[in-house]
């Protein structure tokens, strides 16, 4: 007789699957304190056992849980990049005030001025082409276009080639962008 009713219980378990399992979901969140407690309650008695179940697991999936991790933290990181330059663009004026007090530092004047210094004996061509083009936007000959990416207004000239003939073909990018193509940005 007990063993009709385990193989009456086992086929309708089977054959209610999906039925049994709502109503399993629909308990848990009705009594979610109490499932919560008693998981706590066992967690608590059986510690050890947990904790070497939880690290078995985590060594039988662990590269999938830093594959996860890994996505988790590039994704966050994008946004953060992303707000960041949001709030940089909004706040554009303060931003700049401040790289102006800055750059006003003696000190920070002398080095600038001495890595420029290095700079034009390293890459005379380079100076030269940069030179040439902002001569021509400020004569007239090239005017400010919007950043090839964004279309933000706030831009500056990138030289594909410092060839001679080619000074005066530059594309416009805001500076994110710029450093963007420049491999300038952390990513």
């Amino acid at each position: 007789m007990a063993q009709d009713k385990k193989e009456y219980a086992r086929r309708y378990r089977e054959k209610n699957r999906e039925k049994i399992k709502k109503a399993k979901a629909e308990w848990r969140l009705k009594n979610a304190e109490a499932v919560k407690k008693q998981h706590h309650d066992y967690y608590v008695a059986n510690k050890e056992k947990c904790n070497e179940k939880r690290k078995k697991h985590y060594e039988a999936y662990k590269e999938e849980y830093k594959a996860k991790e890994k996505q988790r933290y590039l994704k966050k990181r994008e946004e953060k990049i992303e707000a960041t330059r949001q709030y940089k663009i909004k706040n554009r004026e303060y931003y700049l005030k401040k790289a102006k007090e800055y750059n006003a530092r003696p000190e920070v004047k002398a080095a600038k001025l001495e890595r420029q210094r290095e700079d034009r004996k390293r890459f005379p061509q380079k100076h030269k082409a940069r030179m040439e083009a902002r001569r021509a936007v400020k004569s007239g000959k090239l005017t400010k276009q919007p950043c090839e990416v964004c279309g933000s207004e706030y831009v500056e000239m990138h030289h594909d080639s410092y060839r001679p003939g080619d000074e005066l073909k530059v594309r416009w990018f805001c500076n994110y962008h710029h450093r963007e193509l420049e491999g300038r940005v952390l990513t």
